[in-house]
């Protein structure tokens, strides 16, 4: 699969996450890949081939921008964007969970984000860890 495949894939998984906590928007601002706590969750618990594993350590974690509001979310990659809009299902302290169209699956997916430290991390499913995003504004 090449980066930019793999990058949007990432990108519709990822960006699950935007929080509606009453009028209160948690996760509103922007947000920025974290390379480095990423590859500690790939290399804690991932189960990636040697050709992946070569990928994410990589210039591709670190590099993808989230933009969100309190109900869509604009992705920017590689000098491309892509918005799509969330549905908050429920917030319990710091875990979200919501409803977004994944267009690989075609079909609504369920996600749920932990907000750790000014950090939130996205449960990456079929690679078994956590990518990472941390505030930047």
């Amino acid at each position: 699969m090449n980066k930019l495949a793999t990058a949007f894939i990432f990108t519709f998984l990822a960006f699950s996450n935007h929080v509606v906590a009453g009028n209160t928007c948690l996760l509103e601002g922007r947000w920025k890949s974290n390379k480095e706590m990423t590859l500690a969750s790939m290399n804690a618990t991932g189960i990636v081939s040697e050709k992946q594993r070569a990928l994410f350590h990589g210039d591709f974690f670190g590099e993808l921008i989230i933009q969100s509001t309190c109900d869509s979310f604009t992705s920017y990659f590689d000098g491309i964007s892509d918005t799509n809009s969330y549905e908050t299902l429920s917030q319990n302290g710091t875990t979200i969970t919501i409803r977004y169209d994944d267009p690989i699956e075609n079909k609504p997916v369920d996600s749920t984000l932990t907000i750790i430290d000014g950090c939130y991390s996205i449960p990456l499913k079929n690679l078994n860890f956590n990518e990472y995003f941390c505030r930047i504004e």
